[in-house]
C-alpha cells in the first residue's frame, strides 16, 4: 500500500489572525516592559554606585590616600545632579582646586582621574543626585582610615523628574553606607526631591 503525505500549507486568514493577535498582545504588554526597564536601569545605577564605593574606599585603605567620588555629567566636571558617569579620582586634585575652602568648577584632570563608571543608557530620561552634609560640596571623599572626610551624604536615583526616588544611598561619616528602598525614603530629612 503507498501512503501519500500530504502537505498543507497555512491559509492567508490563519496568518493574519495569529500576527493580530502577537500584536495585541504586544500593545497589551508594551507598558510593563517600560517598567521592567526602569528597575533595569535602577539596578544598573545602584551597582555602579556601590562599585565606585567601595573601590574609593578600598583604594584609600591601600594606598594610605585620599580617593574621591564625583557625579559627572561630561566626564570632566563634578556636579549633584547626573546622568552619565561616577568619577573615582585622587584626592590630590580638591587641594589644589579649592579657594577659601569652597569649590569652584571643579574640573577633575586625566592624571588625577582613577575610574570613569558610566550610569545611565538613556540620558535625561532618569538621574542620580547627590547632597552632602555640613560642607554641601559636590563630591564624597574616603581617608587611609576608611572614613569620609568630614561629612555625611546622601546618593538617590530619580527614574523620572517630578517621582519619588526608587532608592537612595546614605553615607555616613564612618564611611559606612546603607542602601534604602521603599516606604523608609519618606523617613529620610530633609525630603528627597526628584
Amino acid at each position: 500500500m503507498r501512503f501519500l503525505l500530504k502537505i498543507r500549507g497555512f491559509f492567508l486568514l490563519e496568518l493574519i489572525t495569529s500576527l493580530l493577535i502577537i500584536t495585541l498582545l504586544y500593545v497589551m504588554l508594551r507598558p510593563n516592559f517600560k517598567f521592567i526597564d526602569q528597575a533595569t536601569n535602577a539596578r544598573y545605577v545602584l551597582s555602579q554606585l556601590v562599585a565606585a564605593l567601595n573601590l574609593a574606599r578600598q583604594t584609600a585603605m591601600i594606598n594610605g590616600s585620599t580617593i574621591m567620588i564625583c557625579l559627572s555629567n561630561d566626564e570632566h566636571t563634578c556636579t549633584r545632579h547626573a546622568h552619565q558617569a561616577l568619577l573615582v579620582f585622587n584626592g590630590e586634585l580638591i587641594k589644589t582646586s579649592l579657594v577659601n575652602n569652597e569649590a569652584t568648577n571643579l574640573i577633575v584632570t586625566p592624571q588625577h582621574l582613577m575610574k570613569i563608571l558610566p550610569l545611565l543608557s538613556k540620558p535625561h530620561t532618569s538621574e542620580l543626585v547627590w547632597r552632602s552634609f555640613p560642607k554641601n560640596q559636590p563630591w564624597l571623599g574616603f581617608r587611609a582610615n576608611s572614613s569620609s572626610t568630614s561629612q555625611n551624604g546622601t546618593f538617590w536615583y530619580c527614574a523620572q523628574p517630578q517621582q519619588a526616588p526608587q532608592w537612595a544611598v546614605v553615607v555616613s561619616q564612618a564611611g559606612r553606607w546603607r542602601i534604602i528602598t521603599g516606604a523608609k525614603l519618606v523617613m529620610i530629612s530633609p525630603p528627597l526631591n526628584c
